[in-house]
């Protein structure tokens, strides 16, 4: 199965989709058979991704149910430590905080590509609660891409007010992480916000830094 996976990713890695799907597929329909955690949510996490970028949105939220389903299961520590590198069970009980951490923003992601954002809004809310009681290294990490997520959300649901307090509480840190990808999201949101208040100028000047960003970096 481990072939399949490496296999999946050398073909994303050129940019063959296609390809790649089929490779992370044949992994999953492996990774069901034998039970393997570690490698389901690998398959999983790539395939809710993959669906959303052909347009499949219903097919990625599907996904994503199923990778929370998973994360859910009563025995889901005892056969992460199973199917995980030996010497990395003791870390496990965090890994599966952090698993939850990210299938929680799966559903973020999947729900905003939908367009339902009473239901976006909802797992923020989840979001924010497993963030503040989760004691892991890479807390602040999460804390940023909980407001990153608020942030767009503000922006779809049109509270500009409130998406201007998050860009500019998210741009200090960004700068500071030479966060591109981040700053590119927030400049852009920002600019988009201020046109659709007729504030041209205001929006020309934020979209042409989030296109300075896309002109000088790799993002694509």
């Amino acid at each position: 199965a481990i072939g399949y996976m490496i296999k999946g990713y050398e073909f994303s890695n050129i940019g063959d989709l296609v390809n790649s799907t089929k490779n992370v597929h044949i992994l999953y329909d492996y990774s069901i058979s034998n039970d393997n955690v570690s490698h389901q949510l690998y398959a999983l996490s790539f395939l809710i991704t993959s669906k959303s970028f052909w347009g499949d949105e219903l097919g990625a939220l599907v996904l994503q149910k199923h990778r929370h389903k998973l994360i859910k299961r009563d025995d889901f520590i005892l056969k992460l430590t199973e199917s995980s590198r030996e010497g990395y069970s003791e870390n496990v009980k965090n890994l599966a905080k952090e698993l939850e951490i990210v299938s929680i923003y799966g559903f973020i992601y999947c729900y905003m590509n939908l367009k339902e954002y009473s239901k976006a809004e909802e797992y923020i809310r989840l979001l924010s609660a497993r963030i503040e009681n989760y004691q892991g290294f890479d807390k602040e990490l999460y804390k940023q891409w909980l407001a990153e997520s608020q942030l767009e959300l503000n922006f779809y649901v049109k509270n500009f007010k409130q998406l201007d307090v998050i860009s500019d509480s998210l741009l200090s840190k960004q700068i500071q992480l030479k966060d591109e990808s981040g700053l590119f999201d927030n400049y852009g949101f920002r600019g988009l916000a201020n046109f659709e208040q007729n504030k041209n100028e205001v929006g020309l000047y934020f979209l042409l830094k989030a296109d300075s960003i896309y002109d000088n970096t790799s993002i694509r």
